[in-house]
């Protein structure tokens, strides 16, 4: 358990210390321009994905819209996820009824879920996450290409 914890803490902050080094190298190196364009591919990637979870969880535009401008924030601090975003947007459409909760013992199956108002949330969070980090995984190599 003391290793997975270390490993946990180091990718935590890890990754925003990372982007802050590449943001560095990017304006020192490839002067202003080449620091914007560390700021726009870090903000394009991880909000594409991100979206892309979203959309693949069936979530209503706005919260699309959402989980996009959430994930480059998100993904740089270790204590927030664009799919919490993402799934408070989506309760704002698709409020969970006392019903909900009281059919979640009856759920059967993955449509199930995603006609149920708590676990479609609960789907949101989980795919935006998912494609929030994704994002990152794709974002950090691709940032490498561009400045070396």
């Amino acid at each position: 358990a003391e290793k997975k914890s270390v490993l946990k803490t180091a990718l935590k902050f890890g990754i925003p210390a990372v982007f802050a080094v590449f943001l560095i190298w990017g304006f020192y190196s490839k002067g202003f321009s080449g620091g914007l364009n560390v700021i726009a591919w870090w903000i394009i990637i991880t909000g594409v994905f991100s979206a892309i979870g979203a959309l693949i969880a069936r979530a209503h535009p706005l919260s699309i819209l959402t989980a996009f401008v959430a994930a480059p924030f998100t993904t740089l601090h270790p204590a927030l996820a664009s799919g919490w975003f993402a799934a408070a947007a989506e309760a704002k459409f698709r409020k969970p009824k006392v019903k909900d909760f009281e059919t979640l013992n009856k759920l059967n199956g993955y449509r199930d879920f995603q006609k149920n108002n708590v676990t479609h949330l609960l789907i949101v969070a989980a795919f935006t996450n998912i494609g929030s980090t994704i994002g990152v995984i794709i974002a950090l190599p691709y940032l490498v290409k561009l400045l070396f």
